[in-house]
């Protein structure tokens, strides 16, 4: 059998035309990097401290941080005025301004109008016994 050898040509046209890609890619590599993303370094530290939202997120979190205190402080303002007002309130006043004490009230005083032998009665009538 015959040895048979393989003599691979080099085509000079495509040699030219891969290196003129070549060119013309890494210009547009540089182009790319220094009209469109300016003259930012891509250090990772770089890229992380670039990253868009990074500080809103961190504003975000101190707003949220006011905005509780905030909320907290007007709970315990609202909380202390409430207090406040409770303790002046008279406890008569309270009693007396339901309706269903009213009416019981105003049968006790009726009460005085009655006959001493029937009052034992008409009370136990109003009490519900």
């Amino acid at each position: 059998m015959e040895k048979v050898e393989e003599v691979s040509v080099w085509n000079k046209k495509k040699i030219i035309a891969f290196v003129f890609l070549v060119i013309l890619l890494a210009i547009g590599i540089y182009f790319f990097k220094t009209k469109v993303l300016g003259n930012k370094s891509f250090s990772p530290s770089d890229i992380l401290k670039s990253v868009k939202g990074t500080k809103s997120v961190k504003e975000e979190n101190k707003t949220q941080e006011n905005l509780n205190t905030n909320i907290q402080k007007a709970v315990r303002e609202k909380i202390e005025s409430l207090k406040q007002e409770v303790s002046s309130l008279n406890i008569a006043e309270i009693a007396s301004s339901s309706p269903q004490v009213q009416k019981i009230l105003n049968d006790i005083k009726s009460l005085e109008q009655i006959p001493q032998t029937q009052v034992k009665e008409i009370c136990k009538k109003v009490c519900g016994l």
